[in-house]
C-alpha cells in the first residue's frame, strides 16, 4: 500500500490502510507489517484529555475489550488493540506507558503509539478525526477501527456509542 502522506482521501471501510511509522511506548518502531496476521483495533485518545465521555471512555472500553480478548477463544485472542495519541507533542513514549500502565494495559494485547505529528496528523485526517487546539487542550472527535490481518479496514466506528459486544462480534467475523 502506499505510505499515508499520499493519501489525500478520507479512508472507507473496504480500503487498505496506508502504510505508517509509529513508536510505541516501549519505544520501539511500529508500523502496519507490526499486525500483519492479526485483526486489530486502533482508536485516537491523548493522555490529558478531561472530557470524561471521550478519551477516558475509550480506555475503558479498550480495557474492557483486552478482558475479553484475554478471555476469548482462538480467533478473538489474536486480536490487537492500538490507542494512538493526537498529542505527540507531549504523549512521548515514556507518558504513554505511564498511562498504559494505569490502564492496566497488556502489551502483548494493547499498544500505544506515538510519531511524528504529521504521521499523526495523516492518520487522523485519514480516519476523519476532527482535531483542533484550543484553549490549551485539544477539542476532538472519535473514530475507532477494525482491521483485518490483511490490514484491510472492516469497520469504522464514529464517536462513542460502540459497545464492546459490538466490537467483539465484528472482529468474531473476522476471518
Amino acid at each position: 500500500p502506499p505510505p499515508i502522506s499520499s493519501t489525500t482521501q478520507r479512508l472507507g471501510e473496504g480500503d487498505v490502510l496506508p502504510v505508517f511509522h509509529l513508536t510505541n511506548e516501549a519505544g520501539e518502531p511500529m508500523s502496519l507489517e507490526t499486525y500483519r496476521g492479526h485483526p486489530w483495533i486502533l482508536t485516537f485518545i491523548f493522555t490529558r484529555c478531561a472530557m470524561p465521555t471521550f478519551c477516558p471512555r475509550m480506555s475503558k472500553n479498550f480495557s474492557e475489550l483486552q478482558a475479553e480478548i484475554k478471555a476469548g477463544d482462538a480467533s478473538l485472542a489474536q486480536a490487537r488493540l492500538l490507542s494512538i495519541t493526537i498529542d505527540p507533542q507531549f504523549d512521548t513514549p515514556a507518558v504513554l506507558k505511564q498511562y498504559g500502565e494505569h490502564e492496566s494495559a497488556d502489551p502483548k494485547v494493547w499498544r500505544f503509539a506515538t510519531g511524528d505529528p504529521s504521521e499523526i496528523d495523516d492518520l487522523t485526517k485519514g480516519f476523519a478525526v476532527y482535531k483542533q487546539t484550543e484553549g490549551g487542550t485539544i477539542s476532538h472527535g472519535l473514530t475507532t477501527a477494525l482491521i483485518d490481518r490483511a490490514g484491510k479496514i472492516v469497520k469504522i466506528w464514529r464517536g462513542n456509542g460502540w459497545k464492546v459486544d459490538e466490537i467483539v462480534h465484528a472482529v468474531e467475523g473476522c476471518r
